[in-house]
């Protein structure tokens, strides 16, 4: 795990009064910009959507690495078969699946 080769966190948003935002990685004390948004009116998207993306965007390092945590708590569970019988539900199968969909899509690999 661990495979993404992408800029390491912390990325910021910096949002716009206008129709553009950014998302910056901060973690040298300069900014480098990563991403630049603009709002498209082909998307429907509404006023204030192109700050909401550039915030879920910068999150996303800080996302990734939340993910890959939960995973190896979820591989221990498992591997601790005693334990992981009495945990599993419909619910704990889905989140498990969906986060390794998650990070395979980070990972730029097939689920």
């Amino acid at each position: 795990m661990n495979n993404t080769q992408h800029t390491p966190g912390p990325w910021v948003a910096e949002e716009s009064d206008g129709n553009l935002a950014k998302v910056s990685y901060t973690g040298t004390g300069l900014r480098s910009v990563i991403a630049r948004l603009h709002e498209n009116s082909l998307c429907n998207e509404h006023t204030g959507s192109v700050n909401a993306n550039a915030h879920l965007i910068a999150a996303a390092p800080a996302m990734y690495e939340a993910l890959v945590e939960t995973m190896k708590v979820l591989r221990s569970l498992r591997d601790n078969k005693e334990e992981w019988y009495t945990l599993v539900t419909p619910e704990l199968l889905t989140a498990w699946d969906k986060n390794k969909a998650a990070l395979a899509q980070a990972e730029g690999r097939d689920k």
